[in-house]
């Protein structure tokens, strides 16, 4: 993502950014939901409702973000409750100590219709300068080896340092691995890893997200389990090795370009 001339005021800058952060339906981690659990609360205080909400308002609210507002980001729950408090939207801002799904529908319905016709004369701005700029000069094949090398060295070294789940955006790092039979039964203990991937699912499952899987029929409900398995059973599979690897330069040095990227034939 990059920003340029066709973004003419803060307003719009930061609408523009909240759009390519990580869309609340794509939250799987128990962090990411503790995450909006904490915009939720923030809001409350921020219209001057001081107790603290009970779990089950908590479990309410939260899903029915998760479940209705898919698409948003945590920055555009939090810029469209402070765009309603200083009355950028049609929308009244005093919730009337009522802090409930239909309050919150309230602004994040009038947030999303702003939000739709700043980036609607932003992006026509975009289109219209990008008619006037030449296309950005395509990547080498040398080039991209340099960047996917670079990424593969960011992952060992967040694996390493990390005891959380750490995504694979993209499964680049998975695709090497497994592309070039470098996981294998000799190195990898894959039955540990299955128990330590059903155990972090089991946590992620324990909490507010527990709600949502309730709501699940059981056949939906196994598929995410399945899904959520396979992705950090990946996980784990992918740092056991590289816990066996000292020196990650020196150990990608040894492949050649081929295996780093296929060259398309």
């Amino acid at each position: 993502m990059s920003i340029g001339a066709w973004i003419t005021n803060d307003t719009e800058k930061e609408i523009y950014i909240a759009q390519y952060e990580k869309k609340i339906g794509h939250f799987q981690s128990n962090n990411e939901v503790n995450d909006l659990l904490k915009v939720v609360t923030t809001w409350r205080l921020h219209l001057g409702i001081r107790e603290d909400a009970s779990k089950e308002e908590n479990i309410l609210n939260v899903n029915f973000i998760r479940e209705n507002y898919k698409n948003y980001t945590l920055k555009d729950i939090e810029l469209a409750y402070k765009f309603a408090l200083v009355g950028k939207l049609n929308v009244d801002a005093e919730a009337y100590g009522k802090f409930s799904p239909l309050y919150i529908a309230k602004v994040l319905n009038a947030y999303g219709v702003y939000c739709s016709d700043v980036m609607t004369e932003v992006l026509k701005r975009k289109r219209q300068m990008d008619a006037k700029t030449p296309p950005p000069k395509e990547l080498t094949y040398d080039e991209k080896i340099e960047n996917r090398k670079k990424s593969i060295v960011w992952y060992y070294h967040q694996t390493r340092n990390s005891y959380k789940y750490i995504g694979d955006y993209g499964g680049v790092v998975w695709a090497f691995l497994t592309r070039n039979n470098i996981l294998t039964i000799d190195n990898i203990d894959f039955e540990t890893a299955r128990e330590l991937a059903k155990e972090m699912r089991l946590n992620h499952c324990n909490n507010v997200f527990s709600k949502f899987l309730e709501k699940m029929t059981s056949e939906d409900r196994q598929k995410e389990y399945d899904k959520l398995d396979e992705m950090y059973g990946k996980f784990f599979v992918m740092q056991q090795f590289f816990r066996s690897v000292d020196n990650v330069e020196d150990w990608l040095s040894s492949f050649t370009d081929e295996q780093i990227i296929p060259k398309k034939k």
